[in-house]
């Protein structure tokens, strides 16, 4: 069985060693609702398949992967809706 302190390290080891990291950031420049919205939808999502299938690992991934597509969806078309403006 995976440790906690694993589970827990391991995301932050993979998130620390990006070499270009290209996502909103909490700052006067970033765009604090962007993580505020990705975090309400990772944790709707994750909480329905948590109470769905009983996996917390399943229900963490299911969320942050959901939350990371709408995340890039939007990315995409802001071009196409904001002027071509990202």
């Amino acid at each position: 069985m995976i440790s906690f302190f694993t589970k827990l390290i391991i995301p932050i080891l993979l998130l620390s060693f990006s070499v270009q990291l290209r996502a909103q950031s909490i700052s006067e420049r970033g765009y604090p609702e962007h993580f505020v919205a990705g975090g309400i939808i990772a944790g709707t999502t994750s909480y329905f398949v948590y109470k769905k299938t009983n996996n917390k690992f399943k229900a963490w991934i299911i969320g942050v992967a959901t939350a990371s597509a709408i995340g890039y969806l939007k990315e995409v078309v802001d071009p196409l809706w904001f002027n071509k403006v990202r």
